[in-house]
Order: C-alpha cells, then sequence, then structure tokens
C-alpha cells in the first residue's frame, strides 16, 4: 500500500500497487537542466549559449532552495553552473539529484534534516524507474542532455556486485 503522505504523493491517485515505470514517469520526469548560482541571470546565461532558458535555473529556484533544510548543489561543494538532473515530481516539487560519492543523492528536506534516513521517496522513484530499465543511469524524460556523471545513480561497483537476497542466517 502506498501512503498519500510519502511515496504515494508523487502518483496521480497515491494508493494502489506499485505501478510499473512508464505509469510514474507520466506523472514525474528527469530533467536535464543547467543550475546557475545566485549571481548569474538564467535568461541571459541561456541566451550567450543558445539553451532554452526553461532549462536554465537558479539553485535556490528548487524546491530544495525554498525549504529551510533543504540543501542547495553548491552546499555539497558543487561548482556552479553544473549541468543536473532534477526530478519534477506530481506533487509539484522539484529537486536536484546531485552527484555525490559515486551515485546520486536528492537535496530534499527529508534526508538533509535527519542524515541517517537511508532514502527519500524521490530516491525511491527513481530506483523503481531504474530496476524496470535494468540501468544505473536515470533517463532524461526532458531538458538538455546531461552527462552521464550526473545521471547514474548507483556506483557501477555496488551494482555489478550486488545480490539481491536475504542473508539465510537473519531472516526465518
Amino acid at each position: 500500500m502506498l501512503k498519500r503522505s510519502s511515496y504515494g504523493t508523487l502518483i496521480d491517485d497515491g494508493y494502489g500497487e506499485t505501478p510499473a515505470d512508464q505509469d510514474l514517469l507520466e506523472y514525474n520526469g528527469f530533467v536535464g537542466v543547467i543550475v546557475l548560482d545566485p549571481d548569474h541571470d538564467p535568461g541571459t546565461y541561456a541566451r550567450e549559449r543558445n539553451l532554452p532558458s526553461r532549462y536554465v535555473v537558479r539553485e535556490q529556484d528548487l524546491s530544495s532552495g525554498k525549504a529551510e533544510e533543504g540543501a542547495l548543489p553548491s552546499e555539497y561543494g558543487l561548482d556552479l553552473p553544473a549541468p543536473l538532473l532534477v526530478g519534477e515530481y506530481a506533487s509539484g516539487s522539484r529537486y536536484p539529484l546531485l552527484p555525490w560519492s559515486d551515485g546520486l543523492v536528492c537535496s530534499c528536506p527529508f534526508k538533509t534534516g535527519a542524515p541517517w534516513r537511508v532514502m527519500c521517496k524521490h530516491e525511491l522513484l527513481a530506483s523503481i524507474v531504474l530496476g524496470a530499465q535494468e540501468s544505473i543511469f536515470l533517463p532524461v524524460t526532458d531538458g538538455l542532455d546531461i552527462p552521464y556523471r550526473a545521471r547514474r545513480f548507483v556506483s557501477p561497483t555496488v551494482a555489478s556486485t550486488h545480490t539481491p537476497r536475504l542473508p539465510d542466517d537473519e531472516w526465518p
């Protein structure tokens, strides 16, 4: 059962079985954008580089920049401007997925406000999409083509060595 207060907010009706990846991508998307620091004007930046202006945003205009506990890309040590994948969700939120360590991490307040949390609903959605596509790279469903490093959700080493089964000695 998908709760309306969590993962269910990313799905149109919020309750029911876990939908297929194409159903999830009907209401949510992974958009390739250029994220700028506050000193750059998105319109000027886009015009000078012949880019569609809707795919050039200041980091504080993303949902993580509007939440007190959300983390901006620059707070993760990223040099801006940077090409990033931004999740645009049915709930109306827009969170960048940031290259961190050997994969991507969501910048939403759920994890930045409590860093011990393993996964947020946005990362869960990304995992389901990747599992259905049998890939470690999130698709760019709209926007600019961005480097693979900004789309690699999980480490290639982890992906190639992971065994999806429970240890026999820990579970009845």
